[in-house]
């Protein structure tokens, strides 16, 4: 979380001690000086000063779906993939388009013959429609991709 500009708050995160090149050794191997590791022991409290920025940075980044204010009308991935299906595509690219469509659909785990019924819907929404026998050929390859379920 960004708290001013160039000062971040991070939590969860796993801090790595860089290595450290004497002058005296700049080219050969990097020497890795001691760091003292933290304990609860000698870890300091947070001052208030930083507890009362990162609470107020905290509210201007909160994602709007974590406190509910979903507004309608928003676009969402899946208002998006249904577009898609209704918008087609032009010749040339009409083959990436309905392979991406049904990569997609696999990924969230639709069954295979939804997805079917949904591709030859998204081809009849192409300018002009993709001959059957290559949308099965798309259909094919990533029912293959995805273990043929």
């Amino acid at each position: 979380m960004q708290v001013m500009p160039g000062v971040e708050i991070l939590t969860g995160k796993v801090v790595i001690a860089p290595s450290y090149i004497s002058e005296s050794n700049k080219w050969n191997r990097p020497q890795y000086q001691g760091y003292q590791t933290l304990s609860r022991k000698n870890v300091q409290p947070l001052p208030d000063w930083i507890i009362e920025l990162a609470t107020e940075a905290q509210k201007h980044t909160t994602k709007p779906a974590a406190q509910g204010n979903y507004q309608p009308g928003q676009k969402r991935w899946t208002g998006r993939l249904l577009d898609g299906l209704v918008h087609g595509a032009s010749k040339g690219d009409r083959n990436n388009y309905l392979t991406q469509l049904t990569g997609k659909m696999f990924r969230v785990g639709a069954d295979s013959d939804s997805i079917y019924n949904l591709l030859v819907f998204a081809n009849s929404n192409c300018e002009p429609p993709l001959p059957d026998h290559e949308v099965n050929s798309i259909f094919g390859s990533i029912l293959k991709k995805n273990g043929g379920r």
